[in-house]
C-alpha cells in the first residue's frame, strides 16, 4: 500500500476550510471564520499534524514519508485551497 498524506486547511474550531482566503489565512467570503491552521493524515500510519505554516508542515510531511520509503511507496496529495 502506498502512502499518502491529504494536507486540509482547517479553521479554528477544526473544521474545515474550503473557502478561498487570503495568504494570511484571513478570510474572502462572508461565512468562513479565516484558516487558522492546516492538518495532514497519513493513510499508511493514520499518522496526523498540524501547523500553522504550510511550509513547516510540508517539511514534517516528507521527514514522515521518508520513514515509509522502505517499505511503501510514499507520495503527498494536497487537498488545500490556497488563493489565487
Amino acid at each position: 500500500m502506498a502512502a499518502r498524506i491529504r494536507i486540509r486547511s482547517a479553521h479554528e474550531d477544526g473544521t474545515r476550510c474550503t473557502h478561498r482566503t487570503a495568504l494570511t489565512g484571513a478570510p474572502l467570503e462572508p461565512d468562513c471564520t479565516g484558516r487558522n491552521h492546516y492538518t495532514a493524515e497519513c493513510s499508511y500510519c493514520s499518522g496526523t499534524a498540524r501547523e500553522p505554516d504550510l511550509d513547516v508542515l510540508r517539511r514534517r510531511i516528507q521527514a514522515h514519508l521518508d520513514t515509509h520509503v522502505a517499505t511503501s511507496t510514499a507520495r503527498l496529495v494536497t487537498d488545500v485551497h490556497l488563493p489565487d
